[in-house]
């Protein structure tokens, strides 16, 4: 392992005074680093890394970061991540008991899927905040797994696939909006999207939805793209698959009933909806991240 490798952790470690309760390579050349912290409430500072830092809380009170050299000050609640580039001054404050992963990906790294996270980071400046569900919930669970006497190493391998695909997904610039919707039409656009959130198991056609707000269909797709920066279709969709994630992890219902309920033309319709959005089956996604399962929908 080359000297940066090793100097990141302990950067860390000096920081944090604390040793990890977990700490693995996920990667067998060393390109990935995975760290578990439980930390007291403290104020710190994080001196440059050689490495990208991404960091994820499991649990605890609040987090305040604040980058140094760059515009950056965000709150940090469980579930919450950050991106930190390499080369970056933090200040952190723990305002109590804290739980914490940690990834660090190597400088100059050769995987495909680490080397696209630090080609999209070249020309980022400061760090980056992610509130992303399955990204959180994927590190938690190689944290569990990690914590066993004899890990999974295929689960291990598979679910830190899925985090950095997730990852890199964040990091993609978004599309700038170029026009904003007047009163009127803003009007329309937020009641069409409660519309939608209520009436996920209709068909919700563009041509429905239009005459539902009396304008044409073009006039629809202009007007919503420009106040939400996504189609029709791709909002429907991100709704449906954000309600079926919901429905995965807390109750037992079918996939088939699922599919119904959520207005998707098929199970099989359903299925590659999921694997395009996750990177992985719905069966698959509820048998990792499955919590009490009830037997109803709502």
């Amino acid at each position: 392992m080359t000297k940066n490798k090793q100097n990141t952790p302990q950067l860390v470690e000096n920081a944090l005074q604390t040793k990890p309760i977990v700490s693995h390579h996920l990667m067998t050349d060393g390109e990935l680093i995975f760290e578990r912290y439980i930390c007291a409430a403290m104020k710190f500072i994080v001196r440059p890394l050689p490495d990208i830092l991404i960091g994820t809380q499991f649990g605890g009170t609040k987090i305040i970061g604040e980058a140094v050299e760059a515009e950056f000050k965000a709150d940090f609640f469980t579930g919450f991540s950050v991106v930190v580039p390499a080369n970056q001054v933090t200040k952190w404050h723990f305002a109590g008991v804290t739980d914490v992963s940690l990834l660090y990906i190597a400088p100059n790294p050769k995987h495909p899927q680490l080397k696209a996270i630090a080609n999209q980071l070249k020309e980022v400046d400061s760090p980056l905040a992610i509130t992303d569900p399955l990204l959180s919930m994927c590190i938690q669970q190689i944290a569990q797994e990690l914590f066993q006497r004899l890990p999974n190493k295929q689960l291990v391998d598979n679910l830190t696939m899925v985090a950095l695909e997730q990852i890199s997904r964040r990091l993609k610039p978004k599309k700038q909006i170029s026009i904003s919707p007047n009163y009127q039409q803003l009007g329309r656009i937020q009641y069409l999207t409660k519309y939608i959130q209520d009436n996920l198991s209709q068909p919700l056609t563009i041509k429905d939805l239009a005459a539902l707000i009396k304008i044409s269909p073009t006039h629809l797709r202009r007007i919503f793209f420009a106040a939400t920066d996504s189609t029709v279709h791709q909002f429907i969709i991100h709704l449906r698959l954000t309600k079926a994630r919901e429905l995965l992890i807390t109750t037992e219902v079918p996939l088939i009933q699922i599919t119904t309920a959520l207005g998707f033309n098929s199970q099989s319709h359903f299925i590659a909806a999921f694997r395009r959005a996750h990177s992985t089956t719905p069966a698959r996604y509820r048998k990792l991240f499955a919590i009490i399962p009830t037997p109803t929908i709502s």
